[in-house]
Protein backbone atom coordinates (compact mmCIF):
# COMPACT_ATOMS: atom_id res chain seq x y z
CA UNK A 1 0.00 0.00 0.00
CA UNK A 2 1.17 3.72 -0.56
CA UNK A 3 3.08 5.35 2.39
CA UNK A 4 0.99 8.15 1.61
CA UNK A 5 -2.46 6.68 2.18
CA UNK A 6 -4.76 7.57 5.56
CA UNK A 7 -5.26 4.23 7.11
CA UNK A 8 -7.36 5.09 9.12
CA UNK A 9 -9.74 6.81 7.39
CA UNK A 10 -9.37 3.76 4.38
CA UNK A 11 -10.12 1.22 7.05
CA UNK A 12 -13.56 3.05 8.47
CA UNK A 13 -14.90 3.26 4.97
CA UNK A 14 -13.64 -0.49 4.26
CA UNK A 15 -15.34 -1.86 7.87
CA UNK A 16 -18.67 0.46 6.72
CA UNK A 17 -18.35 -0.61 3.36
CA UNK A 18 -17.49 -4.53 3.51
CA UNK A 19 -18.29 -5.16 7.27
CA UNK A 20 -15.05 -6.79 8.19
CA UNK A 21 -14.40 -8.49 4.82
CA UNK A 22 -10.69 -6.93 4.35
CA UNK A 23 -8.04 -5.66 7.44
CA UNK A 24 -5.18 -4.43 7.92
CA UNK A 25 -2.40 -6.06 9.55
CA UNK A 26 1.34 -5.06 10.44
CA UNK A 27 3.45 -7.51 8.04
CA UNK A 28 7.00 -6.73 7.84
CA UNK A 29 6.59 -3.64 9.63
CA UNK A 30 4.31 -2.37 7.10
CA UNK A 31 0.05 -2.00 7.24
CA UNK A 32 -1.12 -4.27 4.67
CA UNK A 33 -4.37 -5.75 3.64
CA UNK A 34 -5.93 -8.90 4.02
CA UNK A 35 -9.42 -11.14 3.31
CA UNK A 36 -10.49 -11.91 7.13
CA UNK A 37 -11.29 -15.47 6.12
CA UNK A 38 -7.69 -16.13 4.83
CA UNK A 39 -6.40 -14.63 8.14
CA UNK A 40 -8.55 -16.67 10.34
CA UNK A 41 -7.32 -19.89 8.24
CA UNK A 42 -4.06 -19.31 8.68
CA UNK A 43 -4.22 -17.80 11.97
CA UNK A 44 -2.32 -21.05 13.83
CA UNK A 45 0.64 -20.26 11.63
CA UNK A 46 1.22 -16.54 12.27
CA UNK A 47 2.48 -14.94 15.25
CA UNK A 48 0.50 -12.05 16.42
CA UNK A 49 0.75 -10.40 19.41
CA UNK A 50 -2.17 -10.48 22.18
CA UNK A 51 -3.77 -7.05 20.88
CA UNK A 52 -3.28 -8.19 17.79
CA UNK A 53 -5.10 -11.52 18.16
CA UNK A 54 -8.03 -10.31 19.69
CA UNK A 55 -8.55 -7.32 17.74
CA UNK A 56 -8.38 -10.45 14.63
CA UNK A 57 -10.92 -12.20 16.11
CA UNK A 58 -13.28 -9.08 16.75
CA UNK A 59 -12.99 -8.43 13.22
CA UNK A 60 -13.60 -11.97 12.54
CA UNK A 61 -17.07 -11.95 14.54
CA UNK A 62 -18.14 -8.21 13.13
CA UNK A 63 -17.78 -10.30 9.59
CA UNK A 64 -19.76 -13.45 10.02
CA UNK A 65 -22.30 -11.66 12.38
CA UNK A 66 -23.18 -8.90 10.10
CA UNK A 67 -21.63 -9.44 6.81
CA UNK A 68 -25.37 -9.75 5.08
CA UNK A 69 -27.06 -6.86 7.93
CA UNK A 70 -27.92 -2.79 6.35
CA UNK A 71 -25.79 -0.72 9.25
CA UNK A 72 -28.03 1.48 10.58
CA UNK A 73 -27.27 4.80 9.18
CA UNK A 74 -28.34 6.37 12.97
CA UNK A 75 -27.32 3.99 15.34
CA UNK A 76 -24.63 6.49 17.22
CA UNK A 77 -27.93 8.82 17.79
CA UNK A 78 -29.72 5.81 19.28
CA UNK A 79 -27.15 5.04 21.40
CA UNK A 80 -26.01 8.73 22.86
CA UNK A 81 -30.26 8.99 23.63
CA UNK A 82 -29.68 5.80 25.32
CA UNK A 83 -26.86 6.51 27.92
CA UNK A 84 -27.99 9.82 28.12
CA UNK A 85 -30.91 9.07 29.81
CA UNK A 86 -28.86 6.83 32.35
CA UNK A 87 -29.32 3.13 30.40
CA UNK A 88 -26.88 0.52 31.75
CA UNK A 89 -24.37 -0.31 29.28
CA UNK A 90 -25.66 -3.83 31.05
CA UNK A 91 -29.24 -3.46 29.79
CA UNK A 92 -27.78 -2.34 25.99
CA UNK A 93 -25.57 -5.23 26.03
CA UNK A 94 -28.56 -7.37 25.47
CA UNK A 95 -29.72 -5.70 22.33
CA UNK A 96 -28.78 -6.34 18.81
CA UNK A 97 -28.36 -2.27 18.24
CA UNK A 98 -25.74 -2.07 20.82
CA UNK A 99 -23.84 -5.08 18.95
CA UNK A 100 -23.59 -3.15 15.92
CA UNK A 101 -22.76 0.08 18.04
CA UNK A 102 -19.75 -1.81 19.46
CA UNK A 103 -18.50 -3.14 15.73
CA UNK A 104 -18.79 -0.01 14.20
CA UNK A 105 -19.12 3.05 16.04
CA UNK A 106 -15.64 4.65 16.41
CA UNK A 107 -14.83 8.27 17.78
CA UNK A 108 -15.19 10.14 14.21
CA UNK A 109 -18.91 9.58 15.95
CA UNK A 110 -17.89 12.18 18.56
CA UNK A 111 -16.03 14.51 16.00
CA UNK A 112 -18.19 17.05 14.62
CA UNK A 113 -17.86 19.00 17.62
CA UNK A 114 -14.16 19.15 18.13
CA UNK A 115 -12.04 18.35 14.91
CA UNK A 116 -12.87 22.03 13.83
CA UNK A 117 -10.66 23.48 16.19
CA UNK A 118 -8.94 26.62 15.20
CA UNK A 119 -5.64 27.63 16.24
CA UNK A 120 -6.61 31.30 15.84
CA UNK A 121 -8.62 30.95 18.69
CA UNK A 122 -5.78 30.11 21.53
CA UNK A 123 -2.44 31.64 22.25
CA UNK A 124 -0.67 28.25 22.94
CA UNK A 125 0.91 25.69 20.70
CA UNK A 126 -1.47 22.57 22.29
CA UNK A 127 -4.22 25.07 21.20
CA UNK A 128 -6.35 21.57 21.71
CA UNK A 129 -5.98 21.30 25.19
CA UNK A 130 -5.93 25.23 25.58
CA UNK A 131 -9.50 25.37 23.81
CA UNK A 132 -10.95 22.67 25.78
CA UNK A 133 -9.73 23.82 29.22
CA UNK A 134 -11.85 26.87 28.40
CA UNK A 135 -15.02 25.04 27.51
CA UNK A 136 -14.99 22.74 30.38
CA UNK A 137 -13.86 26.05 32.68
CA UNK A 138 -16.81 27.89 31.33
CA UNK A 139 -19.46 24.64 32.15
CA UNK A 140 -17.61 24.75 35.56
CA UNK A 141 -19.27 21.15 36.54
CA UNK A 142 -17.23 18.68 37.89
CA UNK A 143 -17.71 15.44 35.78
CA UNK A 144 -18.40 17.41 32.47
CA UNK A 145 -15.94 15.36 29.88
CA UNK A 146 -15.40 15.91 26.22
CA UNK A 147 -12.94 14.14 23.46
CA UNK A 148 -10.72 16.16 21.74
CA UNK A 149 -7.66 15.48 19.31
CA UNK A 150 -4.32 15.61 20.78
CA UNK A 151 -1.51 17.62 19.69
CA UNK A 152 0.81 14.79 19.93
CA UNK A 153 -0.45 14.74 16.21
CA UNK A 154 1.58 17.05 15.55
CA UNK A 155 5.13 16.20 16.40
CA UNK A 156 5.48 13.45 13.68
CA UNK A 157 2.78 13.65 11.09
CA UNK A 158 3.94 11.88 8.71
CA UNK A 159 4.68 8.82 10.78
CA UNK A 160 1.54 8.80 12.26
CA UNK A 161 -0.33 8.90 8.97
CA UNK A 162 1.65 6.29 7.66
CA UNK A 163 1.63 3.57 10.33
CA UNK A 164 -2.22 4.04 10.93
CA UNK A 165 -1.99 5.86 14.64
CA UNK A 166 -3.76 9.06 15.57
CA UNK A 167 -4.29 10.12 19.53
CA UNK A 168 -6.89 11.58 20.86
CA UNK A 169 -7.54 12.59 24.61
CA UNK A 170 -10.59 12.27 26.77
CA UNK A 171 -10.30 15.56 28.55
CA UNK A 172 -12.80 16.31 32.12
CA UNK A 173 -13.26 18.42 35.17
CA UNK A 174 -12.84 16.22 38.58
CA UNK A 175 -14.84 16.60 41.63
CA UNK A 176 -12.39 19.33 43.05
CA UNK A 177 -12.78 21.54 39.81
CA UNK A 178 -9.66 20.27 38.65
CA UNK A 179 -8.92 19.51 34.80
CA UNK A 180 -7.88 16.16 33.88
CA UNK A 181 -6.48 14.46 30.38
CA UNK A 182 -6.37 10.75 29.31
CA UNK A 183 -4.45 10.06 26.61
CA UNK A 184 -6.47 7.82 23.79
CA UNK A 185 -4.31 6.04 21.14
CA UNK A 186 -6.00 4.17 17.75
CA UNK A 187 -3.69 2.12 15.81
CA UNK A 188 -5.00 0.36 12.88
CA UNK A 189 -4.53 -3.25 13.27
CA UNK A 190 -4.37 -3.13 16.92
CA UNK A 191 -7.16 -1.38 18.03
CA UNK A 192 -7.73 1.33 21.02
CA UNK A 193 -4.78 1.83 24.19
CA UNK A 194 -5.88 3.96 27.04
CA UNK A 195 -3.72 3.75 29.94
CA UNK A 196 -2.13 1.03 28.92
CA UNK A 197 -5.15 -1.26 28.38
CA UNK A 198 -5.84 -2.67 25.28
CA UNK A 199 -9.18 -2.68 23.48
CA UNK A 200 -10.59 -4.49 20.37
CA UNK A 201 -13.06 -0.85 19.87
CA UNK A 202 -13.25 2.46 20.64
CA UNK A 203 -16.94 2.01 22.50
CA UNK A 204 -15.40 -0.67 25.06
CA UNK A 205 -12.42 2.16 25.63
CA UNK A 206 -14.18 5.41 25.98
CA UNK A 207 -16.87 3.47 28.18
CA UNK A 208 -13.97 1.29 30.46
CA UNK A 209 -12.43 4.71 30.79
CA UNK A 210 -15.64 6.55 31.94
CA UNK A 211 -16.27 4.37 34.29
CA UNK A 212 -12.47 4.23 35.71
CA UNK A 213 -12.67 8.06 35.96
CA UNK A 214 -16.23 7.58 37.32
CA UNK A 215 -17.33 9.68 34.65
CA UNK A 216 -21.29 9.42 33.80
CA UNK A 217 -22.43 9.39 29.88
CA UNK A 218 -24.98 11.79 29.99
CA UNK A 219 -22.30 14.83 30.97
CA UNK A 220 -20.28 14.51 28.02
CA UNK A 221 -20.16 18.11 26.09
CA UNK A 222 -21.22 17.35 22.92
CA UNK A 223 -20.39 21.08 21.36
CA UNK A 224 -17.40 23.60 21.92
CA UNK A 225 -19.94 26.34 21.62
CA UNK A 226 -18.20 29.13 24.18
CA UNK A 227 -19.20 32.82 24.62
CA UNK A 228 -17.06 35.24 22.87
CA UNK A 229 -15.73 36.53 26.24
CA UNK A 230 -14.57 32.49 27.43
Amino acid sequence: MDNCLDYIAIDADMLLKFHGKYIFLNHHDQLQLFEIDKVMSTISDKEFSPQELAYVKFRDDCYKETANIDIKPKLFQWYEAQRKAGTSIESLSTTEDYKMVRYYMTINDFQSHFRDFNPQDSQQNTYERDLAEKVLKADNTSGTWLLRHSSKNRSFPQYFKTTGARYYALSYMDIDAEIKHILLLHRVGYGWYVCNRHYTNFLDALEDTLFRSQLSFHKWISSYIMDTDV
